[in-house]
């Protein structure tokens, strides 16, 4: 009976992953499907991927299919695609010729983000059976982004509640394959399928509800309970993604001798399966979850769009954003602290290099700042309102996208930010914790804007009416 498919009365042994590799599932188990429900079944990864592949790609999530984590592509409000990965976003490469067949036999022009992207498209197209010609590269130029990417994530169609279920559904084989085999869950079966309808099957509930099921310890970490209840006779299972974004599944009506509640932390970063590496276990006896109702579902999304509970989406990046500072600072702080051995008239230079590539982050500084003050000071004339916003105007016709009164104001910025970590590095007071709030916080937002503002308006006293 075990080595029958869960869905059918074929064998199963199909290495179905119990969480979906593409999220950094790496553990397989050979008794829930059979190679035909679990390709079939691989309809529901894809809807996660559709709603979820953006925060995959900021966490840098390695599929375990993949070598390498992949990218997130996004299209620009300049009709330019670009492509996320971690903290960094670079154009997309061109589409595969397969796919442009208009471009074949004639001279194009192509845009790549480094060599080594055109290096990588070229061999892809090889494989293809095309052969490319570069007749000349053009210059290697600096583009920023003066607005930013809109991502519109979609959570809640009917394709993701149903791979949500999945998902519970095979936690609940892998750990308690006997019950996962009772006719009790042949309705949530047949809403996997597709065959049913899922009549509130799956509900989104609030994280502050199960405050004991998830780990602070494993910041990124996905979570999959799964509980099986003598006194209710029923099954369910709560999906956690990145500890943020949880859902219950209503499993179905059991007959089990003991109840019992199973929790696995998933590590969509670990590199490979290995004890307490990728997962932990928790295994409870006589603990009862009680996942509330579809409509308290519903309240709880109603509280998220009106603001009275915080947004879960908000979270996660703000979290993951946290990640990426924490590991520029890392990054940073052994160049910063050479700079310093250097000689006193070369420290300034070398400094001023590492910001220089920092240059879209002391952008975002600037435009934080300029817009703030814009909105804060609706009594300015307008002529003085503009004069202010050219400091982080756009202008589509230049190489780097900035007008030459922005290139002159990100100048500014970046020098006086380079002086002030330079200054702090003499003085030993440049922790962690300043350094990121000056490459991503108010203290940057405030030094890299106040002197943008003087050079504008011709202030030259640090006292002015610009500090209110």
């Amino acid at each position: 009976m075990a080595d029958q498919c869960i869905m059918c009365d074929q064998r199963s042994g199909s290495r179905e992953h119990v969480f979906p590799a593409a999220f950094g599932g790496r553990r397989i188990d050979r008794g829930i499907y059979c190679e035909k429900h679990n390709n079939d079944l691989g309809v529901h990864v894809i809807a996660l991927l559709d709603s979820l592949a953006f925060f995959n790609a900021r966490l840098g999530v390695r599929s375990d299919h993949h070598d390498a984590p992949n990218p997130h592509e996004v299209v620009g409000q300049d009709g330019e695609r670009y492509q996320i990965l971690k903290d960094h976003i670079e154009i997309a490469p061109p589409l595969p010729l397969t796919q442009t067949p208009e471009l074949l036999g004639k001279p194009m022009e192509l845009k790549f983000s480094s060599e080594a992207q055109r290096d990588r498209w070229l061999g892809e197209q090889r494989k293809l059976g095309f052969e490319v010609k570069f007749n000349a590269s053009g210059p290697v130029v600096t583009q920023y982004f003066t607005e930013p990417l809109h991502l519109s994530p979609r959570f809640g169609s009917e394709e993701f509640l149903r791979a949500v279920a999945y998902v519970g559904l095979t936690y609940l084989a892998h750990y308690f394959p006997a019950i996962a085999r009772q006719n009790g869950l042949d309705a949530v079966k047949s809403y996997v399928l597709g065959t049913t309808d899922g009549e509130d099957r799956v509900w989104w509930v609030a994280p502050a509800r199960f405050p004991f099921v998830t780990d602070p310890s494993f910041r990124n970490m996905h979570t999959v309970v799964v509980a099986v209840s003598q006194a209710s006779t029923k099954a369910t299972a709560l999906v956690f993604f990145w500890g943020k974004l949880l859902l219950a599944v209503d499993l179905g009506n059991i007959d089990v001798a003991q109840t019992q509640c199973v929790t696995t932390h998933i590590d969509p970063l670990a590199e490979r399966a290995g004890r307490d590496v990728d997962i932990t276990v928790r295994r409870e006896h006589d603990v009862e979850i009680v996942a509330g109702t579809a409509e308290e579902g519903r309240d709880y999304l109603r509280a998220v769009v009106g603001g009275t509970s915080p947004n879960p989406v908000s979270e996660i990046l703000a979290e993951m954003q946290v990640g990426h500072l924490n590991a520029l600072v890392s990054r940073l702080r052994p160049e910063l602290q050479a700079a310093t051995s250097l000689p006193q008239g070369e420290r300034l230079v070398a400094i001023l290099s590492i910001v220089d590539n920092q240059s879209q982050r002391v952008f975002n500084l600037l435009s934080e700042g300029v817009n703030g003050f814009i909105e804060s000071n609706n009594d300015l004339p307008q002529e003085v309102r503009q004069g202010i916003g050219s400091a982080i105007a756009a202008d589509p016709a230049t190489p780097t996208g900035l007008s030459f009164t922005s290139i002159a104001a990100l100048t500014i910025a970046k020098v006086t930010l380079a002086a002030e970590i330079l200054r702090q590095l003499e003085g030993g007071t440049l922790s962690d914790e300043e350094l990121m709030s000056l490459l991503a916080g108010g203290a940057g937002v405030a030094l890299v804007t106040r002197p943008v503002l003087y050079a504008l308006l011709g202030i030259s006293d640090a006292a002015s009416p610009l500090e209110r």
